[in-house]
């Protein structure tokens, strides 16, 4: 069976680079795309599948897992957006509202639909992607800065015989690795929740490289 990846915003700068690096490392790609302008950014490769998908509706999230099929081993989130707004008490609720649907939902949504393909399969990986504001919060940023740092471990979800790991990452850290992930998909079954696992970036579907295309 064919090894597939899902990289949501695979038609952006970032999302184009991590694409390339997984094709070339002989994984099949499904990339969703919703602006048509977007697709001047990849190349046509026989390994690249693009899906016209709007993430933040559940039905279509559905149908990009659909298209990777049972070979789904990993999932790349990388799809979102900001809007350099005022501060907390300045900015309209809708503003940070519209900042986390565009966001958080995809995210979940993705997720979500492809939690149980992978958990079938006998695993497969999860990457979110941040922004450097999540550990340098600055002003004017209302909808993406966090209050505290977030942990570098990824954490595991399991049943008795199959593991999906999920962690996540911030592409501008100053202790952030440049180098593009090899696209290994860990299988090996777990029965530990939160286990603390350390995963150095770049090394895995799990860890988005740094450079932005």
């Amino acid at each position: 069976m064919e090894r597939t990846a899902i990289v949501t915003g695979g038609t952006g700068g970032l999302g184009a680079a991590v694409t390339r690096t997984l094709i070339d490392d002989g994984w099949r790609v499904v990339v969703p795309w919703y602006d048509e302008r977007e697709l001047a950014r990849v190349d046509e490769n026989e390994r690249l599948d693009l899906v016209q998908a709007d993430l933040t509706d559940p039905g279509s999230a559905a149908e990009v897992v659909a298209r990777a099929g049972d070979g789904l081993g990993a999932l790349v989130n990388l799809v979102g957006g900001f809007a350099q707004g005022e501060r907390v008490h300045e900015t309209p609720v809708d503003d940070f509202e519209r900042l986390i649907r565009l966001n958080l939902r995809p995210t979940y949504l993705m997720s979500a639909a492809a939690l149980p393909v992978m958990l079938r399969g006998g695993g497969g990986a999860i990457v979110c992607v941040s922004a450097r504001a999540a550990v340098r919060p600055f002003p004017a940023r209302a909808g993406t800065s966090p209050p505290r740092r977030p942990s570098s471990r990824s954490s595991t979800s399991s049943t008795p015989s199959t593991a999906a790991t999920a962690s996540a990452r911030t592409p501008s850290c100053p202790r952030s690795s440049t180098r593009p992930p090899t696209a290994r998909v860990s299988r090996t079954p777990t029965t530990t929740r939160g286990s603390g696992r350390r995963t150095s970036r770049g090394s895995s579907p799990t860890s988005a490289p740094t450079t932005r295309a």
